[in-house]
């Protein structure tokens, strides 16, 4: 019996190892993992080797900070790097910069795979600064490169691993025997997976939850400089200035920002535990308005930063790493707010019974406004380096419209980097040759010499080519990148207005009709008004000048700023105005300014500019209104700013257009 037990036993083991075995076969089989022979070195020969390691790291550790300092990126694509309002730089002339990770309505990520091909790719590119062509090692060894440099990254859990294959015959100088050294590999213990997935979580979450948005109208509403929603007993219509308004929320969100905790990260403690904030929650508004009211002593401190400022976004445990929201007033930060004119915002009387409310002492006001600024993660790893730490970054924007987030709901798109100039994505063609051709809205004739660049989504950019002379006519044939479909065509001509036309599925022939432009010298004139009286056009007097602001919602991205005169040192394109050669209602704003740089007049009216005017005339003269004597207070000022806006002005004065 006890034979026939131990030979189940023996059968029982020989099966354990058969499935060990065969799931070790499988995995290896799943992760296409090569077993390599490893190299037999010479002990003579391994400092060459550890010179070699020591480089990798030197280099690997090199392209890790850079990687953090970029939001993931070592080569940051050229859709980012070329246009200022998706990346942050910390300085002016900074070649680091902080891409966004949300832009133009998605969010966009590099990813793991991504971000270990961009590693390998920089160690391939530079450890050769640190070899030095091994000068330091030649009075010791003979060393022959015998291959090119390839790097294979892999970001783990708790180290990013890279192995280099760079084939070396090395020798002791003097002695004849050659070694083959190829294969080289190094890491350094950081946690790069761990904090990409916290900066994902906190991506995703900010677009579920907007959570900054919230906050950030919150903070203004607390605001006193900031004007929202009130009713004022107050003699004298009630006014703020919008820089002044704008710089009172930056300050706000500057101050405030660092107060962000997020839970299940390592972040400063809340002075009670978090069961005696929960059961605050109990507490209704009714409740509260009923003067059922918590103790004071369960009330901690800390109560308010506990329920505004704590940030619920990491879906795992990252009590290992800390996060920051960070924002700078230096920053781009862009704010309109409704109803002002100009700079200036004021309580409006309105009509009927609200027009006596001035009479009575009341102000009454209600104004929306719409925010785009950066703010910056900031991930910290303070274990890394031996303690000295480690910080990835990232950035986004904080999107506001009319008092509201207006962020979508949406999942993570991740964006690997091809590499290549150019992206690398314009290479791969489609099999169909696409007929492109430029054509003017109001002739309908072919445009010769207008650039056309293929478009995906606002986001990948390849030049397609130049219209030119082809089988009588102006066209560009050319087969279109691949990867994206339908994508876009964008056309741009100096004599006419950029332009873009979608691609249609299934169609080869892409027409783009362009709206021609004139070029136009330009002046300001000015009337002076005074005691009601309209005073016969003059030039402006030596000193003073007229700023010039020109849109138009009927051409999308159409808007012009001048200064009359020029400055002396504006590019040349500023002493002209491109005019479309088609009907179109304008908004026009014109401050006229004294040498002192103070407001004494101008004009701000819709102006409807006929096509054929403009492709009849050689010049535009802007006129404005000068108001004599010129305001001194601010009140005078914020006056006049309101009335040159008014029909009692607009009526008075005209743009011309002539010879």
């Amino acid at each position: 019996m006890r034979e026939k037990r131990g030979q189940i036993t023996l059968f029982i083991i020989i099966g354990i190892l058969i499935v060990a075995l065969a799931g070790v076969f499988i995995y290896i089989r799943s992760e296409k993992i090569t077993i390599e022979e490893p190299e037999v070195i010479p002990a003579e020969l391994f400092p060459v080797k550890e010179y070699v390691e020591s480089c990798e790291k030197i280099t690997l550790t090199k392209a890790v900070l850079l990687m953090g300092q970029q939001g993931g990126y070592l080569y940051v694509p050229e859709s980012i790097r070329y246009d200022p309002t998706s990346f942050i730089a910390p300085t002016e002339r900074s070649e680091i910069i902080v891409p966004y990770w949300y832009h133009d309505g998605k969010t966009i990520a590099p990813t793991i795979k991504g971000m270990e091909e961009q590693i390998s790719r920089y160690v391939n590119e530079h450890i050769g600064d640190c070899l030095r062509n091994f000068t330091a090692m030649k009075e010791q060894f003979d060393i022959r490169e015998t291959g090119n440099i390839t790097s294979k990254t892999t970001i783990g859990v708790n180290e990013v691993i890279i192995t280099t294959k760079y084939p070396l015959n090395v020798g002791v100088r003097g002695t004849k025997e050659l070694t083959r050294i190829a294969t080289f590999s190094t890491s350094i213990p950081i946690k790069l997976r761990k904090m990409y997935e916290l900066a994902a979580d906190i991506m995703e979450a900010e677009n579920n939850q907007l959570f900054l948005e919230d906050l950030t109208i919150n903070l203004m509403t607390l605001g006193p400089e900031i004007p929202f929603s009130d009713v004022v007993f107050q003699c004298g219509q009630l006014r703020w200035f919008k820089p002044d308004v704008e710089e009172a929320i930056k300050n706000i969100l500057y101050y405030n920002f660092p107060k962000i905790r997020f839970k299940g990260t390592n972040h400063e403690p809340f002075l009670e535990l978090e069961e005696k904030y929960e059961n605050l929650r109990q507490y209704t508004p009714e409740d509260i308005g009923a003067g059922k009211l918590p103790k004071a002593q369960d009330v901690p401190a800390d109560a308010y930063d506990y329920f505004h400022f704590y940030w619920d976004a990491a879906t795992e445990d990252y009590k290992d790493l800390r996060a920051a929201v960070l924002f700078q007033k230096e920053w781009n930060f862009d704010m309109e707010v409704k109803p002002s004119q100009g700079d200036i915002m004021s309580a409006s009387y309105g009509k009927g019974f609200e027009k006596y409310l001035s009479f009575l002492c009341i102000n009454m006001f209600h104004f929306t406004y719409d925010l785009d600024y950066p703010v910056q993660i900031v991930i910290s790893d303070d274990s890394a380096f031996d303690g000295q730490g480690y910080r990835f970054k990232f950035a986004f924007p904080v999107i506001i419209s009319s008092n509201q987030g207006n962020r979508e709901s949406v999942g993570v798109t991740r964006m690997d980097v091809p590499e290549g100039s150019d992206g690398g994505y314009c290479d791969e063609k489609t099999k169909e040759t696409y007929d492109i051709r430029a054509k003017d809205s109001t002739t309908f004739t072919d445009i010769s010499g207008a650039n056309a660049t293929f478009n995906c989504m606002n986001t990948y950019y390849c030049n397609v080519g130049q219209t030119d002379a082809d089988g009588g006519i102006y066209r560009v044939r050319s087969q279109l990148p691949s990867f994206c479909r339908p994508g876009a065509i964008d056309m741009k001509h100096e004599d006419y207005l950029d332009t873009s036309q979608d691609i249609e599925p299934g169609k080869f022939d892409v027409f783009v009709f362009m709206t021609p432009l004139k070029t136009l010298d330009f002046e300001a004139k000015k009337y002076r008004i005074t005691a009601g009286m309209l005073m016969p056009q003059e030039p402006l007097e030596e000193g003073q000048y007229a700023v010039i602001y020109l849109r138009s919602d009927n051409f999308t991205g159409y808007d012009i700023y001048r200064r009359y005169p020029a400055e002396a040192d504006s590019p040349e394109e500023f002493n002209t105005i491109k005019l479309p050669k088609v009907d179109a209602t304008y908004d026009l704003d014109v401050i006229l300014m004294s040498r002192e740089d103070e407001p004494i007049g101008g004009y701000r009216s819709k102006v409807l500019i006929k096509g054929s005017d403009v492709s009849s005339a050689s010049r535009i003269v802007f006129n404005s209104i000068e108001k004599i004597p010129h305001p001194e207070t601010d009140d005078q000022k914020a006056g006049m700013l309101i009335d040159i806006g008014s029909s009692n002005y607009t009526n008075l004065v005209k743009v011309e257009l002539g010879p």
